[in-house]
Protein backbone atom coordinates (compact mmCIF):
# COMPACT_ATOMS: atom_id res chain seq x y z
CA UNK A 1 0.00 0.00 0.00
CA UNK A 2 1.62 3.70 -0.62
CA UNK A 3 1.62 5.55 2.29
CA UNK A 4 -1.85 7.86 1.34
CA UNK A 5 -3.26 4.24 1.92
CA UNK A 6 -1.53 3.47 5.44
CA UNK A 7 -2.44 6.91 5.90
CA UNK A 8 -6.28 6.98 5.66
CA UNK A 9 -6.44 3.13 7.01
CA UNK A 10 -4.86 4.72 10.32
CA UNK A 11 -6.72 7.26 9.98
CA UNK A 12 -10.23 4.92 9.94
CA UNK A 13 -8.97 3.58 13.40
CA UNK A 14 -8.11 6.27 14.93
CA UNK A 15 -11.76 7.81 13.52
CA UNK A 16 -13.51 4.75 15.61
CA UNK A 17 -11.19 5.17 18.86
CA UNK A 18 -11.83 8.84 19.09
CA UNK A 19 -15.85 8.87 17.85
CA UNK A 20 -16.63 5.63 19.19
CA UNK A 21 -18.55 4.32 16.25
CA UNK A 22 -17.73 1.53 13.59
CA UNK A 23 -15.56 2.40 10.61
CA UNK A 24 -13.94 0.17 7.77
CA UNK A 25 -12.24 0.35 4.28
CA UNK A 26 -13.04 -0.98 0.87
CA UNK A 27 -12.01 -4.26 -0.25
CA UNK A 28 -8.41 -5.37 0.01
CA UNK A 29 -5.81 -7.26 -2.00
CA UNK A 30 -4.69 -10.50 0.11
CA UNK A 31 -1.23 -8.66 0.05
CA UNK A 32 -3.09 -5.02 1.20
CA UNK A 33 -4.72 -6.93 4.49
CA UNK A 34 -0.78 -8.19 4.84
CA UNK A 35 -0.25 -4.78 4.70
CA UNK A 36 -3.12 -3.42 7.47
CA UNK A 37 -1.80 -6.58 9.70
CA UNK A 38 1.63 -5.54 9.40
CA UNK A 39 0.90 -2.08 11.38
CA UNK A 40 -0.48 -3.93 14.54
CA UNK A 41 -3.60 -1.18 15.20
CA UNK A 42 -5.48 -2.72 18.23
CA UNK A 43 -8.98 -2.41 17.04
CA UNK A 44 -8.76 -4.33 13.52
CA UNK A 45 -10.63 -7.27 12.46
CA UNK A 46 -11.27 -8.61 8.43
CA UNK A 47 -14.50 -9.82 7.30
CA UNK A 48 -14.91 -10.92 3.49
CA UNK A 49 -18.41 -12.52 3.90
CA UNK A 50 -17.39 -16.06 3.91
CA UNK A 51 -15.06 -17.93 5.92
CA UNK A 52 -12.74 -18.23 2.94
CA UNK A 53 -12.00 -15.00 1.59
CA UNK A 54 -9.29 -13.68 -0.82
CA UNK A 55 -10.65 -10.21 -0.54
CA UNK A 56 -11.82 -8.65 2.80
CA UNK A 57 -12.20 -5.44 4.40
CA UNK A 58 -10.96 -3.69 7.36
CA UNK A 59 -13.30 -3.12 10.08
CA UNK A 60 -12.52 -0.81 12.93
CA UNK A 61 -14.06 -1.09 16.50
CA UNK A 62 -14.67 1.51 18.78
CA UNK A 63 -13.78 0.90 22.54
CA UNK A 64 -16.87 -0.23 23.49
CA UNK A 65 -17.55 -3.18 20.62
CA UNK A 66 -15.42 -6.04 20.88
CA UNK A 67 -14.60 -8.24 17.81
CA UNK A 68 -17.18 -11.59 18.60
CA UNK A 69 -20.05 -8.76 19.43
CA UNK A 70 -19.02 -6.97 15.83
CA UNK A 71 -18.57 -10.15 13.72
CA UNK A 72 -22.41 -11.16 15.74
CA UNK A 73 -23.79 -8.09 14.61
CA UNK A 74 -22.52 -8.25 10.90
CA UNK A 75 -23.82 -12.03 10.52
CA UNK A 76 -26.99 -11.25 11.69
CA UNK A 77 -27.46 -7.64 9.41
CA UNK A 78 -24.92 -7.57 6.78
CA UNK A 79 -24.38 -4.10 7.18
CA UNK A 80 -20.64 -3.92 5.71
CA UNK A 81 -20.96 -7.00 3.34
CA UNK A 82 -24.14 -8.66 1.93
CA UNK A 83 -23.91 -11.30 -1.26
CA UNK A 84 -25.66 -10.76 -4.43
CA UNK A 85 -27.20 -14.14 -5.91
CA UNK A 86 -26.69 -13.95 -9.92
CA UNK A 87 -27.99 -16.33 -12.37
CA UNK A 88 -28.26 -16.54 -15.85
CA UNK A 89 -31.62 -16.47 -17.74
CA UNK A 90 -30.92 -19.34 -19.95
CA UNK A 91 -29.18 -18.77 -23.34
CA UNK A 92 -26.49 -20.33 -24.44
CA UNK A 93 -23.65 -19.02 -21.54
CA UNK A 94 -25.98 -20.12 -18.99
CA UNK A 95 -23.61 -21.82 -16.45
CA UNK A 96 -20.87 -20.82 -18.61
CA UNK A 97 -20.01 -17.52 -17.82
CA UNK A 98 -17.15 -16.52 -15.77
CA UNK A 99 -15.33 -14.51 -12.81
CA UNK A 100 -14.09 -12.30 -15.46
CA UNK A 101 -17.97 -11.96 -17.07
CA UNK A 102 -19.64 -10.86 -14.09
CA UNK A 103 -16.90 -8.97 -12.60
CA UNK A 104 -16.86 -6.84 -15.81
CA UNK A 105 -20.53 -6.81 -15.88
CA UNK A 106 -20.97 -5.30 -12.34
CA UNK A 107 -17.74 -2.81 -13.53
CA UNK A 108 -19.57 -1.66 -16.43
CA UNK A 109 -22.52 -0.01 -14.47
CA UNK A 110 -19.36 2.43 -13.21
CA UNK A 111 -18.93 0.29 -9.66
CA UNK A 112 -15.23 0.75 -8.58
CA UNK A 113 -13.25 -2.77 -8.33
CA UNK A 114 -12.33 -1.96 -4.66
CA UNK A 115 -16.39 -2.07 -4.07
CA UNK A 116 -16.03 -5.82 -5.58
CA UNK A 117 -15.18 -8.90 -2.97
CA UNK A 118 -14.75 -12.50 -4.04
CA UNK A 119 -17.20 -13.96 -6.87
CA UNK A 120 -18.16 -18.19 -5.68
CA UNK A 121 -19.91 -20.09 -7.52
CA UNK A 122 -22.09 -22.91 -7.31
CA UNK A 123 -24.30 -25.11 -10.15
CA UNK A 124 -23.49 -22.10 -12.48
CA UNK A 125 -24.53 -19.55 -9.96
CA UNK A 126 -22.39 -16.52 -9.47
CA UNK A 127 -22.55 -15.59 -5.54
CA UNK A 128 -20.64 -12.09 -5.84
CA UNK A 129 -19.53 -10.35 -2.21
CA UNK A 130 -19.87 -6.65 -2.30
CA UNK A 131 -20.17 -3.61 -0.25
CA UNK A 132 -23.65 -3.63 1.13
CA UNK A 133 -23.99 0.39 0.66
CA UNK A 134 -23.53 -0.66 -3.42
CA UNK A 135 -25.89 -3.48 -3.54
CA UNK A 136 -29.34 -1.67 -4.29
CA UNK A 137 -26.98 0.08 -7.22
CA UNK A 138 -26.36 -3.72 -8.53
CA UNK A 139 -29.57 -5.11 -7.88
CA UNK A 140 -31.49 -2.20 -9.96
CA UNK A 141 -28.83 -1.50 -12.79
CA UNK A 142 -27.24 -4.89 -13.42
CA UNK A 143 -29.62 -7.08 -16.24
CA UNK A 144 -27.41 -8.60 -18.39
CA UNK A 145 -23.71 -10.18 -19.66
CA UNK A 146 -22.26 -10.85 -22.09
CA UNK A 147 -25.80 -10.83 -23.69
CA UNK A 148 -27.18 -12.78 -21.63
CA UNK A 149 -30.24 -12.04 -19.11
CA UNK A 150 -29.52 -11.98 -15.49
CA UNK A 151 -31.52 -12.40 -12.38
CA UNK A 152 -29.90 -10.36 -9.58
CA UNK A 153 -31.21 -10.90 -5.88
CA UNK A 154 -29.41 -9.76 -2.65
CA UNK A 155 -28.77 -12.77 0.15
CA UNK A 156 -27.91 -12.82 3.17
CA UNK A 157 -24.24 -14.00 3.46
CA UNK A 158 -25.04 -16.98 5.15
CA UNK A 159 -27.27 -18.47 2.94
CA UNK A 160 -24.92 -18.26 -0.06
CA UNK A 161 -24.04 -22.49 -0.73
CA UNK A 162 -20.88 -22.10 -2.62
CA UNK A 163 -17.27 -22.73 -1.41
CA UNK A 164 -13.76 -21.61 -1.99
CA UNK A 165 -12.22 -24.76 -3.82
CA UNK A 166 -9.07 -26.25 -2.41
CA UNK A 167 -7.52 -28.89 -3.91
CA UNK A 168 -5.87 -31.93 -1.51
CA UNK A 169 -2.51 -32.93 -1.67
CA UNK A 170 -0.10 -35.27 0.10
CA UNK A 171 3.29 -34.22 0.70
CA UNK A 172 6.75 -35.43 2.09
CA UNK A 173 8.27 -33.63 5.03
CA UNK A 174 11.23 -34.48 7.25
CA UNK A 175 9.33 -32.80 10.32
CA UNK A 176 6.40 -31.08 11.36
CA UNK A 177 7.76 -27.75 10.64
CA UNK A 178 6.36 -24.57 9.25
CA UNK A 179 9.07 -23.56 7.23
CA UNK A 180 9.46 -27.56 5.79
CA UNK A 181 5.57 -27.22 4.56
CA UNK A 182 6.02 -23.99 2.96
CA UNK A 183 8.90 -25.07 1.64
CA UNK A 184 6.94 -28.48 -0.04
CA UNK A 185 4.18 -26.57 -0.78
CA UNK A 186 5.32 -23.73 -2.71
CA UNK A 187 8.72 -25.91 -4.20
CA UNK A 188 11.14 -23.40 -2.59
CA UNK A 189 13.93 -24.78 -1.23
CA UNK A 190 14.43 -24.87 2.46
CA UNK A 191 16.78 -21.77 3.51
CA UNK A 192 13.86 -19.77 0.78
CA UNK A 193 11.06 -20.64 3.30
CA UNK A 194 13.21 -19.70 6.13
CA UNK A 195 13.87 -16.04 4.83
CA UNK A 196 10.08 -15.09 3.78
CA UNK A 197 8.91 -16.23 7.22
CA UNK A 198 11.63 -14.53 9.13
CA UNK A 199 11.00 -11.44 6.21
CA UNK A 200 7.05 -11.64 7.51
CA UNK A 201 6.59 -12.93 4.36
CA UNK A 202 4.03 -16.04 5.80
CA UNK A 203 0.75 -15.79 8.29
CA UNK A 204 -0.24 -18.09 10.26
CA UNK A 205 -3.81 -17.34 11.22
CA UNK A 206 -3.49 -13.72 10.61
CA UNK A 207 -0.27 -13.54 12.61
CA UNK A 208 3.02 -12.53 10.46
CA UNK A 209 5.54 -12.78 13.91
CA UNK A 210 6.14 -16.78 13.73
CA UNK A 211 9.28 -18.74 13.28
CA UNK A 212 10.35 -21.04 11.23
CA UNK A 213 10.37 -23.90 13.45
CA UNK A 214 6.67 -23.30 14.34
CA UNK A 215 5.35 -26.80 14.73
CA UNK A 216 1.99 -27.69 12.68
CA UNK A 217 -1.24 -27.66 14.02
CA UNK A 218 -4.49 -29.21 12.51
CA UNK A 219 -6.21 -26.50 10.30
CA UNK A 220 -3.55 -24.21 10.86
CA UNK A 221 -4.21 -21.87 7.59
CA UNK A 222 -1.00 -20.68 5.97
CA UNK A 223 -0.26 -18.21 3.34
CA UNK A 224 2.81 -16.96 1.42
CA UNK A 225 2.61 -13.56 -0.27
CA UNK A 226 2.90 -13.57 -3.87
CA UNK A 227 1.98 -17.61 -3.69
CA UNK A 228 -0.91 -18.50 -2.16
CA UNK A 229 -2.85 -20.41 0.53
CA UNK A 230 -3.25 -23.83 1.98
CA UNK A 231 -4.60 -25.63 5.36
CA UNK A 232 -2.59 -28.15 7.16
CA UNK A 233 -5.07 -31.17 7.27
CA UNK A 234 -2.34 -33.59 9.24
CA UNK A 235 -0.28 -36.87 8.87
CA UNK A 236 -1.07 -39.34 6.45
CA UNK A 237 1.43 -42.03 6.77
CA UNK A 238 4.80 -41.59 6.26
CA UNK A 239 7.11 -42.53 3.09
CA UNK A 240 9.48 -45.35 2.17
CA UNK A 241 12.46 -43.30 3.14
CA UNK A 242 11.19 -42.10 6.60
CA UNK A 243 9.61 -38.71 5.54
CA UNK A 244 6.04 -37.77 7.52
CA UNK A 245 3.29 -37.42 4.89
CA UNK A 246 1.17 -34.86 5.45
CA UNK A 247 -2.12 -33.63 3.60
CA UNK A 248 -2.51 -29.72 2.66
CA UNK A 249 -5.35 -27.92 0.79
CA UNK A 250 -4.39 -25.59 -1.15
CA UNK A 251 -6.71 -22.54 -2.31
CA UNK A 252 -7.39 -22.58 -6.28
Amino acid sequence: MDPHEIAHIKELSSVALEKGFLTASHFLRPEEIDDVRALHLNNVIFIGGHDDYERGIAVFLPDYLSAAEAMKNEAEDNQLICCMKIDVLGGRFAGKLTHRDFLGAILSLGVKREFVGDILFDKGIAYVFVLSSIAPEIENGLSQAKHEKLSVERIPCSDCPAKVVFTKKELPVSSLRLDLAVASAFHLSREEAKRTIEGGLVMVGGLERIEPSTPLKEGMRISLKGHGKFIYSGVTGQSKKGKTIIEIAIYK
